[in-house]
C-alpha cells in the first residue's frame, strides 16, 4: 500500500474508532492518528519528523490486529475481517 491509502485508513481509525474499541490504540499513537486525519484532511503536512509518527502508527496498528504491514486493504473494516479470518 502506498502511503497516501495508509493515511486514509489512518484517518478513518482517528475519526470514527478512536473513543470505542480501540481507544487504547488510539491513545498510544496519539501523535500519528490525527497527524494522518490533518494530513488526509488538507489541514497540515507533517515533516519528515511528523511522517515517523504516521509510519510508527501504521506498523503498531498492523501489530495490534496482526496483520501484515505490507499487506493491501481496502479500509479499515477490511483489515478488521483479515485480522479475523488469520
Amino acid at each position: 500500500m502506498d502511503f497516501e491509502a495508509r493515511n486514509e485508513i489512518l484517518a478513518e481509525v482517528y475519526a470514527h474508532y478512536s473513543l470505542g474499541e480501540y481507544a487504547d490504540f488510539a491513545d498510544t499513537f496519539d501523535v500519528g492518528l490525527p497527524l494522518a486525519w490533518m494530513k488526509v484532511n488538507g489541514i497540515a503536512t507533517p515533516s519528515d519528523f511528523g511522517l515517523e509518527f504516521i509510519e510508527a502508527a501504521w506498523d503498531g496498528l498492523c501489530e495490534y490486529l496482526g496483520i501484515d504491514r505490507h499487506g493491501e486493504y481496502e479500509d479499515f473494516n477490511a483489515m478488521i475481517v483479515f485480522s479475523l479470518e488469520s
